[in-house]
């Protein structure tokens, strides 16, 4: 997934269809994107905050290939809690949002030789958010300095393409596909992070996944002003240490007197190379400290690098 060409079934992902005369409106006012840049040729990042402006749950949007609505794929242990939240501020509007995860299922694939033909010269001249349609499947690319890609669509093709018919593709699985977005600076957000983060603190303004122009969506007003007051005092970064770290583990400057924490880890995998990789959300100050430690003070240190879309913060 880190450079080669691989494919990996998604099954921590799912998929919900937002449909009716009015999904665009009721969308707009729900997540941080403008979800009018969403269409068959474009896909985005959006998150959706709780009224104190903090993340509780990221998608990746999709313009509905079988409809006029949308798709979003999201991780499945929120899809309760956000289906029974999102129906409260429907009242009204014509508009649903379903679990259709019976139905369409999601893969990701890493470089192009796992792509359907008819999808390889689209994908080799793709930039990040360009989507395609093919059939009743979308595809778009993701962040990563190696070219990945998301596509979502009825079980049948996603069973097609996770079953690569090219013998230098390689079959992988979630924890390859989440490593990947690690390495590339794309935060998850899971239960035990959700609600806890600004949208700015895990770049999301960096990915085109917030929009300051579109007008108000629950928790704009604290986004907003977090922004334009450039009050953005920590953000997230990649690391690299040697030994096993976990989600929740804090991250201490030993540089600084009693070594105090600065960060923290969100989520990690092992590394092929070796180690393990994490998004780390960390103190703008202490990013570039040479002795950032995961623990405590003579802890496993770690090794902080830029995502590909932006530059070290310090």
């Amino acid at each position: 997934m880190l450079s080669g060409d691989a494919v990996a079934r998604l099954g921590s992902l799912a998929v919900l269809r937002a449909s009716g005369a009015d999904a665009l409106a009721f969308l707009q006012g729900q997540l941080t994107v403008d979800v009018g840049e969403v269409g068959p040729a474009a896909s985005r990042l959006a998150a959706w905050c709780s009224p104190k402006g903090r993340v509780l749950a990221m998608f990746r949007l999709f313009a509905d290939p079988a409809g006029d609505g949308y798709l979003l794929v999201c991780e499945r242990w929120f899809v309760a809690k956000l289906l029974a939240r999102l129906r409260m501020f429907i009242l009204r509007a014509d508009a649903r949002v379903d679990d259709v995860s019976g139905e369409i299922g999601v893969a990701g694939i890493a470089g192009t030789c796992a792509l359907p033909d008819r999808a390889a010269a689209w994908a080799r001249a793709a930039d990040v958010d360009d989507a395609a349609t093919f059939e009743e499947t979308a595809i778009a690319r993701v962040p990563g300095r190696h070219r990945r890609f998301i596509v979502a669509g009825p079980h049948v093709s996603i069973a097609s393409v996770a079953a690569p018919r090219d013998d230098r593709v390689r079959r992988t699985g979630d924890g390859a596909w989440r490593l990947a977005d690690i390495c590339a600076g794309v935060t998850p957000i899971g239960e035990d992070t959700s609600d806890t983060f600004l949208p700015q603190m895990l770049n999301l303004d960096r990915l085109r996944a917030v929009s300051f122009e579109k007008g108000c969506y629950v928790g704009q007003e604290i986004v907003a002003r977090t922004q334009h007051l450039g009050r953005i005092k920590r953000r997230a970064c990649v690391g690299r240490t040697d030994a096993a770290i976990a989600a929740g583990d804090p991250i201490v400057d030993a540089a600084r007197g009693e070594a105090p924490k600065v960060g923290a880890v969100i989520t990690a995998q092992p590394h092929p190379d070796g180690g393990y990789a994490a998004c780390v959300v960390l103190d703008l100050e202490s990013a570039s400290s040479p002795a950032l430690c995961v623990g405590r003070s003579g802890g496993a240190p770690i090794r902080i690098s830029t995502p590909c879309y932006m530059a070290l913060p310090g």
